[in-house]
């Protein structure tokens, strides 16, 4: 097992120190076709959340005789909205580990903000002005997609298993927002997938790090 924090301060005003968590990636060796696809830093910042999803998947969900496999199922279906969840997702994503996988430089070569693509992705809604009539009113969507020019969505394109084939295909038409990956998840793969490396990487990117992106949108915005 590799280490991948250590701590150091930063200054954020004259008399104040914030602590900065910094991640070490340097042991993370990729083994699989896919992880060796990768640009290596992207491999490493994707193998570091994936290990620390893991530790919080062991001490969260799983009891002490049950795999691993059975922790990742359990995991989709939380984000599933279906049951009442006792997940403690504070813990998972708003840590400094987080925050530092957001900010490490390859997390681009992942997610992106839709409007650096280039594209404009509007949302009606109705509305009324101050005397009641109906309005249309225009939202600007700036959702998190897929970087089509990263190593990650190409790796993705190389690998010929169906679900992932198709999840490409339904990212191309649309943003799937994570509930509904969750509950596609839920609905699609057997247990033995959840065994699968690249499946794992694909939970870690869509339910973990994605959603670390989404959390940290909105505390800025």
């Amino acid at each position: 097992m590799c280490s991948v924090l250590i701590w150091s301060c930063g200054s954020e005003t004259p008399s104040e120190k914030v602590a900065i968590a910094v991640l070490q990636l340097e042991d993370f060796t990729p083994q699989t076709s896919f992880e060796k696809c990768l640009d290596l830093k992207t491999y490493q910042l994707l193998a570091a959340a994936k290990q620390h999803l893991e530790e919080f998947i062991s001490t969260e969900l799983l009891s002490e005789d049950e795999d691993l496999a059975v922790g990742y199922q359990r995991f989709v279906e939380e984000w599933t909205g279906q049951n009442h969840s006792q997940m403690n997702t504070t813990k998972l994503l708003n840590d400094q580990f987080a925050n530092a996988l957001h900010a490490h430089p390859n997390f681009k070569n992942i997610w992106i903000p839709l409007v650096e693509t280039g594209d404009t992705v509007y949302t009606e809604e109705l509305a009324y002005d101050k005397d009641g009539n109906g309005v249309i009113v225009k939202y600007i969507e700036n959702y998190f997609t897929l970087n089509t020019n990263g190593d990650y969505y190409n790796c993705l394109k190389e690998n010929k298993d169906g679900f992932i084939q198709n999840y490409l295909i339904n990212k191309e038409y649309g943003e799937i927002e994570p509930q509904d990956f969750a509950m596609e998840l839920s609905q699609t793969l057997e247990y033995d997938q959840y065994n699968d490396p690249t499946i794992r990487e694909l939970i870690t990117t869509e339910l973990y790090l994605r959603i670390i992106a989404i959390r940290n949108n909105q505390t800025t915005n």
